[in-house]
């Protein structure tokens, strides 16, 4: 697995973004590096700071040309379509040496890692949510927006995330089931199975989510929300 270095070297080189020496630049020029959440009045894309976002809004500007052979989607820079390409594959090549969680893309691990740590400095401008990396804020803001980047063709159904549509796509077009090792249940798509495992984690089954008014419990803090809405 490479390390952590390497991981961010690649993040900046994939990205075509390279500060050899922020400290050298005029004083002026400093306060374009200043993380933040910096949105393309275009695209919505959540940049980290200006910098990124100037070089950004450079890409509304140059004509699109490369073309993904799978989906058809089109990239204005042959870099971001090498990027897209790994989303059509099924390895994962960068790992946890906390959990062992896998991931296809080095900042994807370096998001990850971030969790562990509990950062999450990218903060919703619609509702306050914390997430822990730029994609996963730019998610989170088109849910509110209801911006869905996938469609199913079969059902019209729409979706905010790749993930999510080739999950629908599976366990409910082509009867794809993911099957729990411990009870047996099965689940249409993968995000429910893997929600479903944490009832038999030991661990988990400690950190129950109780009703103050009740004393009922829960395994997620979304069934006890769901419960104070309906009970009390």
């Amino acid at each position: 697995m490479p390390d952590s270095a390497a991981i961010l070297t690649e993040d900046f080189m994939s990205s075509a973004i390279i500060v050899q020496n922020v400290h050298s630049l005029p004083l002026g020029n400093i306060h374009q590096f200043v993380s933040g959440n910096f949105p393309c009045s275009v695209c919505k894309e959540i940049c980290e700071n200006q910098y990124a976002l100037d070089i950004h809004m450079k890409l509304h500007a140059t004509p699109k040309e490369f073309y993904c052979t799978v989906c058809q989607k089109v990239y204005p820079r042959m870099y971001m379509l090498k990027k897209h390409m790994v989303s059509h594959t099924s390895e994962r090549p960068y790992a946890c040496d906390i959990c062992n969680m896998k991931c296809k893309r080095s900042h994807e691990l370096v998001a990850h890692k971030k969790r562990h740590a509990g950062v999450k400095s990218h903060i919703c401008d619609i509702c306050g949510h914390a997430s822990g990396s730029a994609t996963n804020l730019k998610e989170h803001r088109q849910r509110h927006l209801q911006e869905y980047r996938f469609k199913c063709e079969l059902c019209g159904k729409g979706f905010y995330t790749n993930a999510e549509y080739q999950g629908h796509m599976g366990g409910y077009h082509r009867g794809e089931k993911h099957k729990c090792e411990t009870c047996g249940k099965e689940f249409p798509e993968k995000q429910y199975l893997v929600r479903h495992k944490k009832i038999h984690d030991p661990e988990r089954n400690k950190k129950r989510f109780p009703c103050e008014m009740c004393g009922k419990s829960f395994f997620f803090k979304g069934k006890l929300l769901n419960h104070h809405n309906r009970s009390h």
